[in-house]
């Protein structure tokens, strides 16, 4: 844990004043969907048996993907019902 603070607190001293990527920005609007939703993805791969089938390397892989997509699939499903947005809170509109 102190190793992650201290590198978190140096990377953003280094990122202090430029602006953030396309990809950055568009998965923040999505960050507290992603937050909230990518457990149910986690334990979807592991119910499917991928962490006795595959390799450390690719079954990490496999739940960053998993994760990521999943999320923000589910996301931006929920947000398109009137009432979605109290599953994973409303889509930030990023400027």
């Amino acid at each position: 844990m102190p190793l992650f603070l201290l590198f978190t607190l140096w990377m953003m001293k280094c990122l202090k004043g430029r602006r953030a990527p396309p990809l950055v920005r568009r998965l923040n609007e999505f960050s507290f969907g992603i937050y909230l939703a990518h457990p149910m993805f986690f334990n979807l791969v592991d119910l499917l048996g991928a962490g006795e089938r595959l390799s450390p390397m690719v079954y990490a892989l496999v739940l960053v993907v998993v994760g990521m997509l999943g999320s923000v699939g589910w996301n931006l499903i929920a947000n398109r019902w009137q009432w979605g947005g109290l599953l994973f809170g409303k889509r930030m509109q990023i400027a």
